[in-house]
């Protein structure tokens, strides 16, 4: 009796990210719906990648088996390097287990799925007021010192408040 053999056949139905905007150093989760399109019962080996263009990541990997004409969501995280700056696509691959990375049987990819921005960050070295005690209709002159400590140029609002026990009085702000 001659044996049947069925093809290996997928499909990426969508691929996800759970944020569009990350800093470096944070994680972001690549998700998809990979179906079985075969006829049998098969084994699908996944691949999420994240690319800027020029630099690749293999995002994970996972291992799925789905019935004819099932399909289930994949979820991997990325750890995004702490000096990525930029846009970036996700894809996922997928492939039959005996098969190589050249084996590819399915892929779907987001363009500009998730962008990585450099954190903006600044420390308020100091803060000085004068005069230091006042009475009521006084003017108070505060003066700060802040630090950014981004290794990009920014802009800062500075505000100004003063408490007086239990109330806050926002006094002024610059740029």
């Amino acid at each position: 009796v001659p044996q049947r053999t069925y093809p290996v056949t997928a499909t990426v139905t969508h691929v996800s990210t759970d944020t569009e905007t990350v800093s470096g150093g944070e994680s972001v989760a690549v998700t998809g719906t990979v179906e079985n399109t075969s006829e049998v019962t098969r084994e699908f080996r996944i691949e999420a990648h994240i690319t800027n263009g020029t630099d690749t990541y293999k995002a994970g990997t996972d291992t799925v088996t789905l019935s004819p004409d099932s399909d289930e969501d994949i979820s991997v995280s990325w750890r995004v390097p702490s000096d990525a700056t930029g846009s970036y696509d996700a894809w996922i691959d997928v492939f039959a287990p005996e098969t190589d990375a050249n084996g590819e049987i399915a892929s779907k990819t987001r363009s500009d799925a998730i962008t990585v921005s450099t954190p903006v960050t600044a420390t308020v070295e100091s803060v000085t007021a004068s005069p230091r005690t006042v009475e009521r209709g006084d003017s108070v002159s505060l003066t700060a010192t802040v630090r950014n400590t981004t290794p990009t140029g920014n802009e800062f609002r500075v505000v100004g408040r003063v408490t007086n026990g239990d109330k806050t009085h926002q006094v002024g702000s610059n740029t």
